[in-house]
């Protein structure tokens, strides 16, 4: 699917994690969220995941995740999305975490981005984007 006609996105963390490890297409992919060419949502477990590695132990790099998280809306997990999730944990049996961040998706219409297709590609209603290759 081409993100040519997309506004709207949730971004899925491993975006977000090889970004901080400097790769570079993921760089070059989020500079459209920094540029303002698409509005990009964030699930608030998102934020627990990044913050939940050992690298934020250190200051720097928690400042340098802060400032990333910056660029998205953060997405709280409310009631509806969670009830989505569970829903699609017990159809497809996808993990929790992947579950709430589809469900995100999902809930708000918008299109999830990420490289790990085998996590969501099970789930038919939901619009995936890999917006490059590892």
């Amino acid at each position: 699917m081409s993100l040519e006609f997309v506004e709207r996105v949730v971004i899925d963390t491993d975006i977000l994690i090889d970004h901080l490890r400097g790769f570079l297409p993921a760089r070059v992919f989020l500079n459209l969220i920094y540029d303002k060419k698409m509005t990009a949502f964030i699930s608030t477990v998102t934020v627990m995941e990044l913050l939940s590695g050992k690298s934020a132990l250190e200051e720097n790099r928690r400042i340098k995740i802060e400032r990333l998280l910056s660029l998205f809306t953060p997405v709280d997990v409310t009631y509806v999305i969670a009830q989505k999730a569970g829903e699609l944990r017990r159809r497809f049996g996808v993990n929790p975490i992947d579950s709430l961040i589809a469900a995100t998706a999902l809930i708000l219409n918008c299109e999830l981005i990420t490289c790990n297709i085998s996590h969501y590609k099970i789930i038919p209603e939901l619009n995936i984007y890999k917006p490059y290759d590892k």
